[in-house]
């Protein structure tokens, strides 16, 4: 199985954002992510792409929400929601099957609701390492219950197939602490 290291996709996704002019307040809330596919015949060229484009979620004077991409000028405070968008992208000649994305949720921020995940069918984790099917729950005196969600650590999905030039997208939203 091929698996892309989150340090080195940090650091491909980091220095690409420096090259970009995004500050360093930016990249802080930029969410490392992984990515394994299970089709073992897969190349090392077959490996899809990921994208991530992260933006402020705000209001405007009709009341509508507005995305903004994060930028240079961008400047986060508490209370501020970041919506993230993961573009996973197949640009080889062949059918890439059984893809798992995983992002993890930036430090100083949590995730904000379930309901925002999209796709809906995604996994949590409390550790970035063993995931299950959100809720997740835990077990307080005997007693089965959802586990608050700040204490969500990342968030994973599972892409059954991506044909040829096929762009498969994942989305949440953070707020700042």
């Amino acid at each position: 199985m091929e698996k892309l290291t989150k340090t080195a996709l940090f650091s491909l996704l980091t220095s690409g954002m420096m090259a970009l002019g995004i500050s360093t307040q930016a990249m802080a809330v930029m969410p490392v992510s992984g990515m394994a596919t299970t089709d073992i015949n897969l190349s090392k060229t077959t490996q899809p792409e990921t994208r991530i484009l992260a933006s402020v979620l705000s209001t405007d004077s009709q009341g509508q929400q507005v995305l903004s991409p994060i930028t240079t000028q961008t400047k986060l405070t508490s209370g501020n929601v970041i919506e993230y968008h993961g573009y996973i992208i197949n640009k080889s000649s062949e059918r890439i099957r059984n893809v798992t994305v995983t992002f993890d949720i930036p430090a100083n921020t949590e995730l904000l609701s379930l309901e925002d995940l999209s796709p809906v069918r995604a996994k949590g984790s409390t550790d970035g390492v063993k995931f299950q099917n959100m809720p997740l729950k835990t077990n307080t005196n005997g007693v089965l219950q959802n586990l608050p969600i700040k204490y969500y650590k990342a968030v994973q999905w599972d892409i059954l197939g991506l044909g040829l030039n096929e762009v498969a997208t994942v989305k949440y939203r953070v707020r700042v602490k």
